[in-house]
């Protein structure tokens, strides 16, 4: 396939770009990915089609050969065992063993009554070749012989490409901006930094934000979403990318969670795509923490020239693996030691580049007290607070706020090119955080070394008047609310202040999924508040 991404495409033939290559979208996409890069996708098929998911394989196939299982509209049991390319007689031979589990092992799941019997399907994104067909044919009236009710059933790539066309339906880009955003995100090479504000305005074109909207139709467009996004993501998967991919499921998740709000959608309308995409930001996440425990050096490219990146790398490298720890500890999962020596490595090599670092910072403080080490997270967000204080003291620049991006307070803090601002000074949308966290803990003495600086600052916070906007990178609605420290503070006022954070005002969703709420943050750092932060370390608690 060749697409020019920067080709100008004019509205009259936007419309026909979008319906005729996206066949070719996704033929091309199939073709590169692996069984385990397009079971995402596969699944949100499923789930537009009407089925119910009832099992995803995490980390390989079922234990007795299921890699999906769901229930059809009629209450039956479906099974699926995905592969990836084309299927010739070796490769068949090779996998006999699984596919005879496939069609033969009973399921046994805890949230289902025993399963007398399920119908069975063999997946690839290739071709089989007929030789294999003949031979699965054979082998079902082998099957049949023995009772199996249901013959194993071949879905192949060509099918996978129209049932999949089918399910995008009306909901693609149309407009020529719109189907230009696509091109851009797709043809981006998978290494860079994943464009978040680009891609949060591609997937409002694509999920039916129209007042008015029928609910089923904003459902059909959170489908489309789900799998424009593994096309999205394919190339940043295939590089081990894996803080993009996260980054990209958790603003999939995020829209999800806008659309329900918006229209106050039955659970069942959003819930299988919300949960495929937070499916995605998990693997994400685990193939991340594999990575970091094979490596020995965590420095990228020229290492000369990766000095002044390396500091923020390791701090990001920190908090997303501390994310992955409280997920784990959360679901009750036996923590892992190696982890918890690399996240305390990392953070002896991290670099405060500005306030997007803020939730990177919060989180790992999170998790190095419940490795019994308070001491440890204290110190850490007291540095950031004497670190911010410090840029917004006489004669600095100040420190870039949430709404920046890494690289650019890299290149801000290292004056590396041309400044498009004067600096940042007199504010921060991240002190009161800190402030809190440490009132929490009852580091008085600490906090009074740096109160005078405090009040010189206006504490700021950008609040989405509607509940729904807060789930987008850039809010209509937000409004900006400012306050100022206390002087003189009242000790007592400031614990009870920190303490009680009103969460009511947030939007319900965020409040009942305390694991996105993570995610969130760590995607959207400007959405770091007071009371955000009190969502996810109130969650901790329970």
């Amino acid at each position: 396939m060749t697409l020019n991404s920067s080709e100008d495409l004019n509205p009259s033939t936007a419309s026909s770009y979008s319906s005729g290559l996206i066949g070719r979208i996704v033929e091309n996409w199939l073709t590169s990915a692996t069984e385990r890069g397009y079971q995402l996708a596969f699944c949100q098929l499923l789930a537009a089609e009407g089925e119910e998911l009832l099992y995803i394989a995490t980390h390989g196939p079922f234990e007795k050969g299921k890699d999906v299982i769901t229930r059809a509209s009629d209450g039956s049991i479906n099974a699926y065992q995905l592969k990836g390319g084309d299927i010739r007689l070796n490769e068949w031979r090779a996998i006999d063993r699984q596919i005879n589990n496939l069609v033969e092992l009973p399921i046994n799941l805890l949230q289902c009554q025993p399963i007398p019997s399920h119908a069975p399907f063999f997946v690839t994104n290739g071709r089989v070749d007929d030789v294999v067909l003949d031979y699965i044919n054979t082998a079902n009236l082998g099957w049949r012989q023995r009772n199996f009710p249901h013959p194993l059933q071949v879905i192949e790539k060509s099918q996978l490409v129209h049932r999949f066309i089918a399910v995008h339906g009306a909901y693609l880009p149309h407009e020529a901006s719109d189907f230009q955003q696509f091109l851009t995100l797709l043809l981006s090479d998978g290494k860079a930094p994943f464009d978040k504000p680009l891609f949060s305005r591609f997937l409002r074109t694509v999920i039916s934000f129209t007042d008015g909207e029928t609910a089923r139709n904003v459902s059909r467009s959170l489908s489309s979403a789900v799998l424009l996004t593994s096309y999205v993501l394919g190339s940043a998967e295939s590089l081990g990318n894996h803080w993009a991919v996260f980054e990209g499921w958790t603003i999939v998740a995020s829209h999800v969670l806008a659309a329900a709000t918006k229209f106050s959608l039955a659970e069942g309308l959003w819930k299988p795509s919300f949960d495929i995409a937070m499916l995605g930001a998990n693997r994400a996440l685990d193939e991340l923490a594999k990575e970091c425990k094979e490596r020995h050096e965590f420095t990228e490219g020229i290492p000369i020239v990766d000095g002044v990146f390396y500091g923020p790398r390791q701090l990001i490298l920190a908090g997303l693996l501390s994310t992955w720890a409280l997920r784990r500890r959360r679901s009750a999962l036996q923590h892992d030691q190696q982890i918890e020596k690399i996240i305390f490595e990392r953070l002896r090599k991290s670099f405060f580049w500005g306030e997007s670092a803020a939730p990177f910072i919060m989180l790992s403080a999170l998790e190095l007290e419940q490795q019994c080490q308070p001491i440890a997270a204290e110190k850490l967000v007291y540095e950031y607070l004497t670190f911010l204080l410090l840029c917004h003291s006489d004669g600095g620049r100040g420190l870039p706020d949430s709404f920046i991006s890494p690289e650019e307070s890299v290149r801000f803090m290292y004056r590396i090119g041309e400044q498009e601002t004067e600096g940042f000074q007199g504010f921060s949308y991240t002190c009161q955080v800190a402030v809190d966290y440490l009132a929490k803990r009852w580091r008085r003495r600490a906090l009074a070394s740096v109160w005078e600086a405090i009040t010189r600052l206006s504490l700021n916070s950008s609040v989405p008047r509607l509940n729904w906007e807060w789930f987008f990178w850039k809010s209509d609605s937000a409004a900006l609310e400012s306050a100022s420290a206390g002087q003189p503070q009242s000790w007592a006022d400031s614990i009870r202040d920190a303490e009680n954070r009103d969460i009511s005002a947030l939007p319900p969703l965020l409040l009942q999924h305390p694991i996105f709420a993570m995610f969130f943050l760590l995607v959207f750092p400007h959405r770091l508040t007071p009371e955000t932060f009190a969502v996810v370390e109130r969650s901790l608690r329970q």
